[in-house]
C-alpha cells in the first residue's frame, strides 16, 4: 500500500517489490534502473528515493509508477 504522507513524500507498507518505508521525490542525477517497471530513469527524471541508511537507499522509482498507486 502506497500512502501520501505530505509534500513530495510517500510511505509504502506491506509490499515486497520495493523497500517499505518513507520515500521522497526529487529529481535524478545518475541513471538507474526503476525498481518497479524495469524502465530506465536517466538524470533529470522526476523519481522516488528511499529515506534510509540500509543496503535499499540505492533504490529508485519513477514518480510516474509511484503515483500510479496512490
Amino acid at each position: 500500500m502506497i500512502t501520501r504522507e505530505g509534500n513530495g513524500l510517500v510511505r509504502v507498507t506491506g509490499t515486497a517489490a520495493i523497500y517499505c518505508g518513507m520515500w521522497v521525490k526529487c529529481k535524478a542525477r545518475s541513471n538507474h534502473i526503476c525498481k518497479l517497471s524495469g524502465k530506465a530513469i536517466i538524470p533529470g527524471d522526476e523519481i522516488y528515493r528511499p529515506i534510509t541508511n540500509s543496503v535499499q537507499r540505492g533504490h529508485r522509482v519513477l514518480a510516474a509508477k509511484m503515483e500510479f498507486y496512490l
